[in-house]
């Protein structure tokens, strides 16, 4: 059993730390007032191979699991929020590069994976998220087009995204009524709704997407007809859930390295109190890193991991908060102040925990997977 990166990957990880620190640590005052990130900034992670996805079993140019958790870690470092973007962005790639047909991926991958065109997913509706197979927006079939009405909310990228994958029903079966769609932004019958104004993760945009008569070709099925629960399911356990682990990680980083430094920097490195509190802090901190490492790695494996994939979710959603709240208890007031790094781990580590299915849902579906697998 080997717990090292290969050199390779180390050098990735240098990598995605120093353009993180270069290109990502400047701007974040700026997107705190704008609300967005520089445009310049999405197409230097696309320069530098950052949206390049290598499928188990492929060897095609691209980041694996555990290579994308490196990536994820490094971003989120500084920017939890460019960490969820990228998140959205990668679980959207992937699922064109395993499902799409050829038109579809000819067409739009090579723009995505350089940061010309950002994407979003489609799957959460007014009536909740955690359960894909609920969904209402429908799609009726009309000669050789899709008609999709219906509307998505608290969707990542909703507002800058220029390519959606919608999931929609295509039947009355719960299991294999649902569909996905990949729905070009200047579609006749697209548009986007609300944005909103979240608790966090400012810099990454969350709202609405509104489909009225939006006629889509049958070309943009992805997948067959029918697919779509499963579809959704693979891109959210795979990319959703562990990207949100990868950003946790980074975010985590960040508690611990700030809270040290702000307690070396008034002189309160060495009180019990303050080093029982990094302590913890980093055991929670390696903790979640070892879990989220070892599910990206069965992955690549082309294991089946939705325990291990659903735990490591829950386990770094809730250490986040438990690291923050240790910084804190050390911090006092000063961790308070707008501006400082650990105010904003406060307010970005909340939105993570909804985020590709609350804590409640990934036990119900590790508890689940743990029955079939031992019983």
């Amino acid at each position: 059993m080997h717990f090292t990166l290969t050199p390779a990957q180390q050098e990735f990880q240098r990598k995605a730390a120093s353009f993180a620190r270069q290109r990502i640590e400047p701007v974040i005052p700026v997107m705190e007032q704008t609300g967005r990130p520089p445009a310049e900034l999405i197409a230097a992670m696309g320069e530098q191979g950052f949206m390049r996805v290598r499928l188990p079993g492929s060897d095609t140019p691209g980041m694996n699991h555990l290579e994308q958790i490196l990536l994820l870690e490094a971003l989120s470092r500084y920017s939890a929020a460019i960490g969820l973007l990228m998140v959205s962005q990668l679980m959207g790639i992937g699922t064109l590069m395993e499902f799409a047909g050829p038109a579809v991926r000819e067409h739009y991958l090579p723009r995505l994976t350089t940061g010309e065109m950002l994407l979003a997913l489609g799957i959460t509706e007014p009536s909740g998220g955690s359960d894909p197979s609920a969904a209402g927006t429908r799609a009726e079939r009309d000669g050789d087009c899709f008609v999709l009405t219906g509307r998505k909310v608290f969707i990542t990228n909703s507002h800058w995204a220029r390519l959606v994958l919608v999931v929609a029903r295509t039947s009355a079966d719960r299991r294999r009524g649902l569909s996905v769609f990949a729905v070009d932004a200047t579609t006749p019958g697209f548009r986007t709704g609300r944005a909103e104004h979240k608790t966090g993760l400012v810099g990454c945009v969350t709202g609405e997407l509104v489909f009225d008569q939006c006629r889509v070709p049958e070309s943009h099925l992805i997948g067959e007809e029918g697919d779509g629960l499963a579809i959704t399911i693979k891109a959210i356990s795979e990319y959703g859930r562990m990207g949100n682990a990868g950003v946790a990680l980074g975010l985590m980083q960040t508690v611990f390295e700030e809270t040290q430094a702000l307690a070396a920097a008034v002189g309160q490195l060495y009180q019990p109190m303050v080093q029982e509190g990094l302590a913890a802090i980093y055991g929670e901190t390696q903790a979640a890193r070892l879990l989220t490492y070892q599910a990206a790695w069965l992955l690549d494996t082309g294991a089946r991991a939705d325990a291990e994939v659903a735990t490591t979710k829950f386990f770094a959603n809730d250490a986040s908060l438990r690291c923050i709240r240790r910084a804190m208890a050390i911090a006092g007031s000063r961790g308070l102040v707008a501006g400082h790094p650990l105010e904003r781990c406060f307010r970005d580590a909340i939105p993570l925990i909804s985020a590709d299915g609350t804590g409640d849902i990934q036990r119900i579906v590790a508890a689940r997977s743990l029955v079939g697998r031992f019983s």
